[in-house]
């Protein structure tokens, strides 16, 4: 597992981002880490957190973090329980092509939030109180 803790002490929380192909299935890892996975409650955390992305892995790339989908089509969540208030998404998204109910950053590389299937082995970030 390659990975790097990063305390931040504005946003209270340490941050892990794992890069390994096989970390699936995510928030499982990050409930066993004692965390979840990073919510974005601002868009200074979301530049907050693409900058530990790219510090951590030297590129953009694309990570998870921890907006999902409800059962109830439209609807979106934080698995850490946290009240999502979210408005950063790309233009067109969350657009649910194909079953996509996990939210990633970095999208292509670029400064993009968007919806996607789960089952994709991505980097993510999971988050703990310090």
């Amino acid at each position: 597992m390659s990975a790097c803790i990063l305390p931040h002490l504005e946003f209270s929380v340490v941050s892990l981002v794992c890069s390994l192909s096989l970390c699936l299935p995510h928030q499982k890892t990050c409930t066993l880490l004692g965390g979840n996975l990073a919510s974005i409650p601002n868009e200074k955390v979301y530049r907050f957190l693409r900058e530990l992305v790219f510090e951590a892995a030297k590129s953009h790339q694309e990570t998870w973090v921890g907006g999902y989908g409800a059962v109830k089509e439209g609807v979106w969540l934080w698995s850490d329980g946290n009240i999502f208030d979210f408005n950063l998404w790309h233009q067109g998204e969350p657009n649910n092509v194909g079953g996509e109910d996990c939210m990633e950053i970095n999208f292509r590389g670029g400064d993009y939030i968007n919806d996607h299937r789960c089952v994709r082995a991505l980097s993510f970030i999971c988050v703990k109180d310090p």
